[in-house]
Parts: C-alpha cells; sequence; structure tokens
C-alpha cells in the first residue's frame, strides 16, 4: 500500500492537469468478483445498480446463430459457474438502463452478426446511442461499419509494433487505418501502451486527426495515473469500485459513478428496527460501505456504527471486541450485523466476555470468516447465530435471498428445500457450520460446538480443492463428525475444477458416520440462504429439508 501511495503521489500532478473534466471508467465485463462471475448477466446488472454508466462486454457468434456473451473459449469456464450461465446478447442488453451505455466487442464475427445485433438491440428498447461496438480486427470493425453505419465503432489496439525508431510514421498508420474503418475512438492497451512508451504527444496526434482517445486494460493506480496523463477519455477496468479509490489517492479525476441501487427493503421483519453494524473482521471500503448504510436506512431501519471502525487498517482486535460487545448489548440494538467477513474474527473472541453477552440474547449475523465467531457463540450458549449475508454482501442479493433472510430473522414458516443426498439417511437436529476450511479451524482450536445431534452446513470460496479436501478429511480423523446429525453441502464457488470438487464431496460422503446432503443454496452467491443456527431442521431421507 505505501509503495503504491508513493507512485500515486509521483504522478498526481501530471494526472490531475491531464484529467480535465474526468475519465469515464468502463466496468471490463461487468462488476465481477469470486462471488459473480465476469460476463454474466448479474455481473452487467450489478455494475449498473452501482453506478456504471459503461459497461464493457464481449459477444460471440455461435455457429447455431445464437450470440452468446463470453471471452473466448478458454476464458469460458469463468462464467459457466453454477447457478450462473453464459448469457444471451438479448439477455445481456435486457438489464441495460436506457440512459446507459454498454460497449460490446466482437469476439466470434460472421455475415449474420450485424443484423442480429441490431435486431436484439432494437428489442431491447435501445438505440445506437446506447452502444458502442468494439474489436481487434480492423477489417471487421469495417465491415460492421458497412452494414450498420448508425453505430459508433471502436479500434482495440495492441500497439505491440511501437518502437521508438518511426514512431512517427507507425502511429500516422494507425490514424490513417482508423480513417479507412470509420471508427470513433482509437483505444490502446494501457500496458502495451505504457511499455512502449506511448506519449501524450502521441495521444494528441490522434485527438488531432478527429478521434476520441481511450484505453483498455486499467486494472492498477499506476496505469491509472498513466491514463490519465495521456488525457484518456474513458477506459476499461477490472475492479470498477476499486478505480474511485486508487484514483483519490492518485488525485485523478473521474466522472462519479450514478447513484447506486441496492434495495434492502423488507429484508428484516419488522421487530428489526435498529440494526448495529460492526467490523469485527476485515474492513469494509468506506465508498461501499456508505451506500450499505443508506440503502439499510432506505428501507427503514435504522443505523447505529460501532465508534472504532476503521476503513483504512484494521482496528485493533481488542477495539473490535469492544465494538462487539457494546453493540450486542445495547438495549436499543435489534441485531448486529457485520460488515465484512475476510480475516481475523477469530482474533476477538479471547477479549469477549461471555458470561456478560449471555445475560442478553443478541441477534447476530454474517458468514465466511464470521464462520469463527458464529460458531464460538454457539459453542458458549450466548445469543443468537444466523449465518447469512454481511453488509457488504447485500450487493449480491437476489430477491428470494432477501425474503428467506426476513422469514429466518422472522422464525416465521419456511418453505422446503430439495437437497440432493450422498449418503443415505434422514436427520434432524439444531445448526452450525460455515465456511469449511475456516470452520475447520474453528474445531482445531475447540471454539465450535459439539457436533453431537447438529446438522453441519459447510460451504467455500476461492479455495484450492486440494484444500477443501484436506479440510474434510481433518474433521472426519478428529472425529468431528462420529456423532453429527447430518452434513449438507452448500455452495462451493471458485474452487476449480468443478469436478474435482464433486469427487471431494463424493468421497467424503462414503466416509462420513451420518447422512450427507449436498445442493442447499448458501454462501458465496447471490442465492444464499440464511442458516438460524438456534432452529431445529428436519431432513428427510429423499432431501427434502423443513424447519420447525
Amino acid at each position: 500500500m505505501k509503495h503504491m501511495m508513493k507512485l500515486c503521489v509521483a504522478l498526481s500532478a501530471a494526472a490531475m492537469s491531464a484529467a480535465g473534466a474526468g475519465m469515464e471508467c468502463i466496468a471490463h465485463r461487468g462488476y465481477w468478483s469470486a462471488e459473480v462471475p465476469e460476463n454474466t448477466v448479474e455481473a452487467i446488472k450489478r455494475a449498473y445498480d452501482f453506478g456504471a454508466d459503461w459497461v464493457e462486454t464481449d459477444f460471440n457468434l455461435m455457429p447455431d446463430g445464437r450470440m452468446l456473451c463470453f471471452h473466448d473459449p478458454k476464458t469460458r469456464d469463468r462464467t459457466i459457474k453454477p447457478p450462473f450461465r453464459v448469457p444471451t446478447l438479448e439477455e445481456v442488453l435486457s438489464v441495460v438502463p436506457k440512459d446507459r451505455h454498454v460497449q460490446c466487442e466482437i469476439k466470434t464475427y460472421g455475415d449474420e452478426y450485424a443484423a442480429k445485433f441490431d435486431a436484439a438491440v432494437k428489442a431491447a428498447g435501445l438505440t445506437p446511442d446506447n452502444i458502442v461496438v468494439s474489436c481487434f480486427k480492423p477489417d471487421v470493425l469495417k465491415d460492421f461499419k458497412g452494414k450498420m453505419p448508425q453505430y459508433r465503432t471502436l479500434w482495440l489496439i495492441g500497439l505491440k509494433g511501437l518502437k521508438d525508431s518511426g514512431r512517427d510514421a507507425y502511429v500516422d498508420s494507425l490514424i490513417a487505418r482508423a480513417k479507412d474503418i470509420g471508427v470513433f475512438s482509437m483505444c490502446p492497451g494501457a500496458g502495451d501502451a505504457y511499455n512502449a512508451k506511448f506519449s501524450r504527444a502521441d495521444a494528441d496526434r490522434i485527438r488531432a486527426a478527429g478521434f476520441s482517445f481511450r484505453f483498455y486494460g486499467v486494472n492498477s493506480p499506476k496505469k491509472l495515473s498513466y491514463a490519465a496523463e495521456l488525457g484518456a477519455e474513458a477506459f476499461t477496468c477490472n475492479f470498477y469500485e476499486d478505480a474511485f479509490l486508487w484514483a483519490k489517492g492518485c488525485g485523478v479525476k473521474l466522472n462519479p459513478p450514478r447513484k447506486k441501487t441496492v434495495n434492502l427493503v423488507g429484508a428484516f421483519p419488522a421487530s428489526i428496527k435498529t440494526i448495529g453494524v460492526v467490523m469485527p473482521a476485515s474492513i469494509c471500503k468506506k465508498p461501499g460501505f456508505d451506500t450499505y448504510v443508506a440503502a439499510l436506512e432506505e428501507a427503514g431501519y435504522k443505523v447505529k456504527l460501532a465508534p472504532r471502525m476503521d476503513f483504512e487498517h484494521v482496528a485493533p482486535a481488542e477495539d473490535r471486541a469492544k465494538d462487539f460487545e457494546e453493540m450486542w448489548m445495547d438495549p436499543e440494538v435489534d441485531l448486529v450485523l457485520c460488515a465484512r467477513g475476510g480475516r481475523g474474527s477469530e482474533q476477538i473472541l479471547p477479549f469477549l466476555d461471555w458470561n456478560r453477552l449471555r445475560t442478553r440474547k443478541q441477534r447476530v449475523l454474517g458468514f465466511s470468516n464470521i464462520t469463527r465467531l458464529l460458531n464460538a457463540m454457539a459453542r458458549e450458549s450466548a445469543g443468537e447465530p444466523f449465518s447469512g449475508s454481511t453488509m457488504s454482501q447485500f450487493r449480491y442479493c437476489d430477491a428470494p435471498t432477501l425474503s428467506w433472510l426476513n422469514k429466518t430473522i422472522a422464525r416465521a414458516k419456511m418453505p422446503e428445500v430439495k437437497l440432493r443426498p450422498l449418503r443415505a439417511g434422514a436427520c434432524e437436529g439444531l445448526a452450525c457450520g460455515g465456511h469449511i476450511t475456516i470452520f475447520r479451524d474453528a474445531v482445531k482450536a475447540g471454539q465450535a460446538p459439539s457436533a453431537k445431534g447438529r446438522i453441519v452446513f459447510l460451504e467455500c470460496v476461492n479455495r484450492p480443492p486440494e484444500e477443501i479436501e484436506s479440510a474434510l478429511s481433518e474433521l472426519v480423523d478428529c472425529g468431528y463428525f462420529k456423532d453429527a446429525a447430518g452434513v449438507v453441502f452448500g455452495d462451493i464457488t471458485v474452487c476449480n475444477p468443478a469436478s474435482k470438487v464433486e469427487e471431494i464431496k463424493k468421497a467424503f460422503a462414503e466416509r462420513a458416520p451420518c447422512p450427507v446432503f449436498d445442493g442447499y443454496p448458501y454462501g458465496h452467491v447471490p442465492r444464499s440462504f440464511a442458516i438460524d443456527f438456534n432452529r431445529r431442521h428436519m431432513i428427510a431421507a429423499d432431501g427434502v429439508m423443513t424447519l420447525e
């Protein structure tokens, strides 16, 4: 972080003077993450929800005539992660707001591409003003523009041929080619341009020739400062929200995002009037944090913030513990909401006064690293642990997730959930569990409840399959599951290859001394159903789960 700030300070003076009215940050392949894969409808909609005016996506004309959104065959698996799938052009355009824009990169082209593209734009109620069509291949752009002159086209350029000698002639050749194919903008890669010492003078020559000048691949503070130094009008970035933090640190002016939309109306039952927000683990970035607080307030909840939260650095464990305990004991607070998981919630456990906490039956909501805190509560018979969305996870939650959360907190009648049996048998009991490797650590540290008579729910994100296999083996070998009522797998996402994970679950089921089920919608995914540790769950032998 210090190195990044030194670099930003070194470049900030030039960047500020060059930024002018502000650059436009284009969300590259949507606003994606470990939870929401790139080039999915969910990632694209999420970018607009977070205020993006522009989103960039990739489209391929398939042999069967469909136009599908993915980057290339080698990276297609990054989009196909259940419950996500590769969307069609029509599905992507259907979520583009009428007052926003989308840059559509041509990946796989054919004779029918232009006509199919135009028909889809019209069907979505959009106009050419909402669209920019981009491609690396000038001949493709020329053909598309010839068929559909009403669309603006943008040429993506690698600049790998740019050398110190013959620089002017090379730039002139690019300009001549751009005029020939009829594009409105020339867009080199930021990394290639930086390595080739592409200069402000080079960029000015492109603008003087009548073209817009943009960058693709601006994925670091260094490249952001470089883009501003060259006066770029816009750029694509893999990390939409982070770009605004970089800009602030580097003194670069960006066009501000539109108002972010996170709708939390009805997320909590009427009994929840005041929500106390704490950061027992990692920090939550300030721009997003303020958005979530505003969303809670707009939904009608009063929000109280823990006084020792630090948005730049993780606060000392003792301070985080004091915040957590004070929110728990505050008579006005109806639910303690953890801002984020990440890492470090186990650090506050030695500082908590469990005897004091047991005097008030407080609800606590969180998951991921908050696994350590929730299972410690269950072990200590303190409060009401709910494994569900942290505040920062609200940006992913779909409507069924929020509806389930409301009913879970209210302990209302719940609909049945159909699971897939991996090891035969019926079971019932209270719940525990969470992130597989973090839960394993809790068990090893003696900070998890006994599994006796409990159903253990397990999810995971962004871990190698070998690590998942090791964690499950350790739990079996130490005898933790010996008296368990059952085990239920939730979503194990971004733990590739997925086929290996399936093998691991089946092997675990063969060793487990209790019924094992799969398919509960729970984890680092948009549809993640909260789990009440203090409520009895019943699972029939055919996998139908009901709650007491």
